[in-house]
């Protein structure tokens, strides 16, 4: 099974700075999301997960896991991710497309533009609770960069996909 990209639907004519804009916000506001990679057999894997957005807004999520996690196996086979988060009222529903990267070690999330403090701390009882250890061999960073949002919302009258690609020099 593959991501199929859905076909760009614009029909608010939403510009792709405000499209950005909203996803940011609702990534912000509920960090929860679902995360889903291609398995090795090819199916899709969810899971739900907890995402920071960098600084320079949604072109990049960033996550914290369990450094031996399934997951992971799985984005180095093949990177193409989907994130899906819902504003905390349910009338804004984002899906974000994009290609994971794990990064090496938690300290090269220093060098990236979170603060990845926050994250480690909401992420802290899965992570040490699912092994004994430092936490440097606890965790593994993930990072997703964006280059397709989709919108529905009913609060902004879009009940169909509304999507924009993101441009990668955008990112």
């Amino acid at each position: 099974m593959k991501f199929e990209r859905p076909e760009t639907d614009n029909p608010r004519n939403i510009s792709e700075a405000e499209l950005a804009r909203i996803a940011d916000s609702v990534v912000r506001e509920n960090p929860l999301g679902l995360f889903t990679t291609i398995s090795a057999h090819g199916g899709p894997r969810a899971r739900w997960m907890l995402a920071a957005v960098g600084d320079h807004g949604i072109g990049r999520l960033f996550a914290l896991t369990d450094s031996h996690a399934r997951k992971l196996q799985e984005i180095s086979a093949d990177p193409r991710v989907c994130w899906v988060f819902t504003s905390p009222n349910h009338h804004d529903v984002v899906t974000l497309v994009g290609k994971a990267t794990v990064l090496p070690t938690r300290e090269s999330m220093y060098n990236r533009e979170v603060a990845w403090v926050p994250l480690m701390h909401a992420t802290r009882s899965y992570a040490m609770a699912s092994l004994t250890g430092s936490e440097e061999t606890t965790y593994a960073a993930i990072e997703t960069v964006i280059d397709h949002i989709d919108l529905i919302s009913p609060r902004l009258g879009i009940f169909t996909s509304h999507a924009i690609p993101i441009p990668a020099s955008k990112t």
